[in-house]
């Protein structure tokens, strides 16, 4: 739930427009919001070198950006590990290179599925 509130609060400030956020009936939480911009901004394939600008603006935007994605995208395993999971191995190999300039030391990436590959949620509904 932090992670959507968060997520709504910097998408007003994005676009400008309060975004509508609501809780779903299994949990999930919807976040929506429009800006022209920002959609062409991520459009997909997405282009990592159209928001390098806009993330390597300085270390702060960096450290944002990196907390922001591990927020959605991260587990520890039960050795203590940060696991990061995404399938666009583009993408992964930025984060590592984001994290490398901060000077944090990174593996990987090790994939395990192929981009593309449907995602399930394995709680019961």
């Amino acid at each position: 739930m932090e992670l959507a509130i968060e997520f709504t609060k910097c998408l007003e400030v994005v676009t400008g427009s309060k975004p509508s956020f609501r809780k779903r009936h299994n949990g999930f939480y919807i976040v929506e919001g429009y800006s022209k911009t920002l959609c062409e901004l991520l459009v997909k394939p997405l282009d990592i070198e159209k928001l390098r600008k806009y993330i390597e603006y300085n270390e702060e935007n960096i450290t944002l950006f990196l907390r922001a994605f591990f927020d959605s995208e991260e587990c520890v395993d039960k050795n203590g590990n940060i696991l990061v999971h995404n399938t666009n191995l583009d993408l992964l190999n930025y984060f590592k290179e984001l994290l490398l300039k901060l000077k944090i030391e990174v593996t990987g990436p090790h994939l395990h599925r192929m981009m593309g590959t449907p995602l399930y949620n394995r709680e019961k509904r």
